[in-house]
């Protein structure tokens, strides 16, 4: 039987466990023997009580989010009853803050391990139950609830690699990786603000982030803070990782604001696809970045962006908060408009959650921030954003999500936009607008909300009915047209697109294939110029066939002969 059990419920399927493979890897190397139990808050409970059960060993250990929290405490409520010998102990971000008053309000819990838990897992192993001895543990010692001092960060080259590379989750889950921990910076919203910052030796981060790519990982995630916190080893190793030949993606999430040249250089000339950044703005309010303790000069971020942008190889993901000190409405959609128009491939719309030992929790009454007492600790409303407004930015957050970010539509989105004097003003206008709609997703309930709502406001200018066919129309054979874009078919166009696909579109497309064309291509004659409408141009009317092929997703003007 394993001595511990280390239990991780993730928010998805796709996700992994970091935590507990890293407490897992270390107990390893100092020859303990822990069993992993990795499942997901979706599960049926019945179906997790049992796992946890059936696994048990003599100590088992949740390791608690603010996503798993509640499930967590069930669990082990359960498993106390089913198992009253075993340890059980909880560790993780979400209980490090008020680790005495959860072991008073929850009776079924032995321990709690504040901070890291990798050597006060491996002590508690060890200690013959001699808790005292154990750093960062907060236990129950009969009615009494002790707290124990906190010891000295464990240097990272210390805990060994943490994925078996001859076992690791395949596609499409996500391998998380830690290069360092702790952050420079101090913003008053995070639980890593000000934390001791050291680094795993980039010698070794290189080999084992190239080690995954071998392996065949889809996508490595890391989880660094600031991974450019130290700028030279941050160009170090993706210079490394530019040279491998591999289809991995690596994320990163970093400060815009240090990316130096030499950052610049490598990150435009890496091969497509190989990386994705995430960039915390959280906002452009030069009051509200003070408030928050965050130094990033906007400028310094939006040049970096726009070089990044224009290079075109990598997913650019920027990331606000709504609920700030001293943002209220207008200053948001400044905030919002600022960072749309640097063209983001994924605008995050967060709301700001008063994270238990963040700094803007301990001063939530200084800017009349209130939340509920459970998680997320979500804003609830400020002194200048009220309860109204929340609601209004919680649809319009909604709203990006199913029209932006989806990519349903997002030619006729950019068609909308572009006429726009405020993007945020029309997310906005939009939020409500499908509020009031069917809430299915999906492209052909975004393609008919999305003209719905055109028709509705009187913006269903020419050319937009054409993107949004165009957008039907690109990513796949589709069996049928969306009822708001049927018409009366032109027996001319309909005969030219048949003949086309007989005669000449395998030849074009390069399809060696079977003879039927028309199983991975798709004509149209548009009544418009397209490929000028798809520049940005304005509308001119002329008969365009545009050629869609399935194999590629792409769509290309042939000549219209004959027709």
């Amino acid at each position: 039987m394993a001595e511990a059990l280390l239990v991780a419920l993730n928010a998805k399927f796709v996700h992994t466990a970091l935590a507990v493979r890293s407490l897992a890897s270390y107990l390893r190397s100092r020859h303990r023997e822990p069993a992993i139990l990795e499942l997901t808050i979706n599960d049926q409970f019945e179906s997790l009580r049992q796992a946890v059960y059936e696994n048990r060993a003599p100590v088992v250990a949740f390791s608690c989010y603010l996503w798993n929290i509640e499930l967590m405490r069930k669990l082990a409520e359960a498993l106390r009853c089913m198992a009253p010998e075993t340890f059980i102990l909880f560790g993780g971000p979400q209980v490090s803050f008020d680790a005495p008053a959860l072991l008073h309000a929850c009776p079924y819990l032995d321990g709690v391990i504040t901070g890291e838990g990798e050597k006060p897992l491996l002590q508690l192993l060890e200690c013959g139950g001699d808790y005292a001895s154990v750093e960062n543990l907060v236990w129950r010692d009969g009615a009494n609830i002790v707290q124990n001092p906190v010891g000295s960060p464990l240097p990272l080259a210390d805990i060994p690699f943490v994925y078996d590379l001859d076992n690791l989750p395949s596609a499409p889950r996500i391998l998380y990786y830690e290069s360092s921990r702790g952050c420079p910076f101090r913003c008053g919203f995070c639980l890593s603000g000000g934390t001791h910052l050291r680094f795993l030796p980039e010698e070794r981060a290189i080999s084992e982030l190239t080690a995954l790519a071998n392996a065949g990982a889809h996508q490595v995630k890391l989880v660094d803070r600031t991974f450019n916190a130290d700028r030279g080893r941050a160009n170090r190793i993706w210079r490394a990782l530019s040279a491998l030949d591999t289809r991995t993606n690596f994320h990163f999430e970093i400060a815009a604001s240090l990316l130096d040249g030499e950052a610049l250089e490598i990150l435009c000339a890496a091969p497509k696809g190989r990386f994705q950044l995430e960039i915390g703005v959280q906002t452009t309010n030069p009051e509200t970045l003070r408030a928050i303790t965050r130094p990033d000069s906007f400028e310094e971020i939006a040049y970096a962006t726009r070089r990044l942008r224009e290079a075109g190889n990598m997913h650019l993901h920027l990331d606000l908060i709504a609920g700030l000190p001293h943002e209220d409405l207008a200053s948001f959609g400044k905030s919002f408009d600022d960072v749309f128009a640097l063209r983001p491939h994924m605008l995050q719309l967060g709301f700001l959650k008063f994270l238990k030992g963040s700094r803007l929790r301990a001063q939530a009454g200084s800017f009349g921030g209130r939340f509920g007492d459970y998680p997320p600790y979500e804003v609830l409303s400020t002194d200048c954003l009220s309860p109204d407004d929340l609601h209004a930015l919680k649809a319009c957050e909604e709203a990006v999500e199913r029209m932006n970010h989806s990519g349903f539509v997002r030619h006729a989105l950019a068609f909308l936009l572009e006429r726009e004097p405020s993007p945020f003003a029309f997310f906005m206008e939009l939020g409500v607008f499908l509020r009031g709609r069917n809430r299915a997703s999906g492209p052909m309930a975004a393609l008919e909300n999305l003209w719905a709502f055109a028709q509705k406001t009187g913006r269903a200018a020419e050319g937009l009915r054409e993107l949004l066919l165009y957008d039907w129309l690109l990513p796949e054979k589709r069996g049928m047209l969306p009822a708001c874009l049927e018409c009366e078919p032109c027996e001319k166009d309909a005969l030219f697109a048949r003949n086309f696909l007989r005669d000449e579109a395998a030849a074009l497309i390069g399809y060696t294939g079977r003879s039927q064309a028309w199983r991975i291509c798709h004509l149209h004659v548009f009544p418009l110029d397209m490929p000028a409408l798809l520049r940005g141009e304005e509308p001119v009317r002329r008969r365009c066939a545009m050629l869609f092929d399935y194999i590629r997703h792409t769509a290309r003007e042939v000549p219209l002969r004959g027709a």
